[in-house]
């Protein structure tokens, strides 16, 4: 199946579909792609019983995670990332050129299991 069009999730990432419920019937799997323009940053979210994976495609990362986002990671090409159920998390471009990420989910569409954590995300303010 060919990418779908890119669509903006409630995490303020841009995802293309790749295979989800709509596009394949999957049940419990999603695989899409998220690009992220060069000072773009996620919402701080978790997905509430879900567990997620991510591949770094190219580019750089900031990845933050925990319950007060105090573990931070810069991630490069070729890295993996695993955010387990209901763990906070901001996704950032760390570089000057686009990111791209690969992301799967245990459930049926990125979008699932969404909670979006306002109070955290004023954490990460001042810093990259």
């Amino acid at each position: 199946m060919r990418r779908g069009e890119a669509q903006e999730g409630a995490q303020r990432l841009s995802y293309a579909p790749g295979v989800t419920a709509v596009t394949s019937g999957a049940q419990r799997l999603c695989l899409t792609s998220a690009e992220l323009p060069p000072g773009v940053r996620s919402a701080c979210h978790l997905h509430r019983g879900i567990e997620s994976a991510g591949f770094v495609a190219s580019g750089l990362v900031d990845f933050w995670w925990g319950g007060q986002l105090d573990e931070h990671a810069v991630m490069e090409a070729g890295d993996f990332a695993y955010i387990g159920p209901d763990v906070p998390h901001v996704v950032g471009n760390a570089g000057h050129e686009p990111a791209l990420i690969v992301v799967a989910h245990s459930a049926a569409s990125d979008q699932d299991g969404i909670e979006l954590l306002p109070q955290l995300d004023r954490l990460l303010n001042g810093r990259r």
